[in-house]
C-alpha cells in the first residue's frame, strides 16, 4: 500500500496532528529519536513562538561556536589528533577538513591583503617571497618585459602584485594535493587511504598558514624581519613530527626524521607555488 505522505502531492501533515510526531516535519523521514537520522532535524513538532524560535538559534550557534573553538584548539595543541579521530570515522565533532582549510585560507588571504607575502620591488623588479621556513627572492627581466609591453615600473609591479593575490587559492589547493600524495609516498606500507592523506595534509596546511599569519602580524606590529624564522621552523618541525607519529604511528625517531624530510618538501612545494605564482602573473601582465 502506498503511503499518503510519500505519494506525490501529498500535502505535509500538519504540526497540530499528533502523527505528525512520528514524521520529521522536514524529509518526512520516520522518527526513532530525538533527531531525525535522515535530516538532522530536531523531532520537535512545533516551534509555537519567538522564544523557542531565538533558543533554537541561540543552540544552533553555540554548537557550531563549541565546535570551532574544539577545531581551533585541536588544530593548535593537539598535533595530528584531528586526522586520527576523521580516520578512525569521528567526524562530527570538529569542523570538516575542508571548511577547515577553507577557513584558514581566508583569514591568510586576509592577513595577505593587509601585507603581501610576495612582493615585487618597483624600483628593481626584484620578486621577493615570505612564505615558508625562509623567505625566498628572484629577479626575472621583468624590465625588459615591461618595456615590450610598453608600461612602466610602477604600472607593472601594481599588475603583477594584483595576478598574484588572484592566483594565490588555485596554486595553494595544488600543494595541499601534492603534500597529500608526498605523504603516501612517506607511508607505503601504511593501512592508510589516500582521503586520510589528504585530510593529514589539509590539517597540516591550515597549521601552516596559521604560522604564516603570525610571523605576517609580528612584522606589522613591528619585529624585524626574519627574527621569528628559526622560532617558526622549530614548531612546524615539532608539530609535524607528533602529527605524524599521532596518525601513523611511527616511532618517535622514525617519526622526527619523516618531519624533516616532509618539511623539506612541503618548503620546496611552497617555492615552487610562488615561483609558479610568479611566472603566471608575468604571462598575464
Amino acid at each position: 500500500m502506498t503511503d499518503p505522505v510519500k505519494s506525490a502531492g501529498a500535502a505535509p501533515p500538519s504540526p497540530h496532528d499528533p502523527a505528525a510526531a512520528e514524521r520529521c516535519l522536514n524529509c518526512r523521514a520516520p522518527l526513532a529519536g530525538r533527531f531525525c537520522q535522515a535530516c538532522g532535524q530536531e523531532a520537535r513538532v512545533r516551534v509555537d513562538s519567538l522564544r523557542a524560535l531565538l533558543a533554537d538559534w541561540l543552540r544552533d550557534a553555540v554548537h557550531l561556536d563549541s565546535r570551532g573553538v574544539r577545531t581551533l584548539l585541536d588544530l593548535l595543541f593537539r598535533p595530528g589528533h584531528m586526522t586520527a579521530a576523521f580516520s578512525r570515522g569521528e567526524r562530527r565533532r570538529y569542523l570538516q577538513p575542508v571548511q577547515l582549510y577553507f577557513v584558514a585560507a581566508a583569514l591568510f588571504f586576509l592577513v595577505n591583503a593587509l601585507h603581501p607575502f610576495v612582493v615585487v620591488d618597483p624600483e628593481t623588479l626584484e620578486v621577493r617571497s615570505s612564505l615558508g621556513i625562509a623567505g625566498a627572492s628572484a629577479t626575472f627581466d621583468q624590465e625588459d618585459i615591461a618595456i615590450e609591453r610598453g608600461v612602466s615600473r610602477e604600472l607593472f609591479a601594481e599588475r603583477f602584485r594584483t595576478t598574484v593575490s588572484n592566483q594565490l587559492p588555485v596554486f595553494l589547493v595544488a600543494v595541499v594535493a601534492v603534500f597529500a600524495l608526498v605523504l603516501a609516498a612517506f607511508h607505503p606500507l601504511a593501512q592508510r587511504n589516500l582521503l586520510v592523506h589528504t585530510v593529514f595534509s589539509l590539517h597540516f596546511t591550515a597549521f601552516f598558514l596559521l604560522l604564516m599569519m603570525l610571523d605576517r602580524l609580528l612584522l606589522i606590529a613591528g619585529a624585524p624581519a626574519g627574527a621569528t624564522q628559526g622560532a617558526l621552523a622549530a614548531v612546524a618541525l615539532a608539530y609535524l613530527a607528533v602529527a605524524v607519529r599521532t596518525v601513523y604511528g611511527q616511532r618517535r625517531i622514525v617519526a622526527a626524521a619523516k618531519a624533516v624530510g616532509l618539511l623539506l618538501v612541503f618548503n620546496v612545494l611552497l617555492g615552487a607555488w610562488v615561483a609558479g605564482v610568479t611566472a603566471f602573473a608575468i604571462g598575464r601582465i
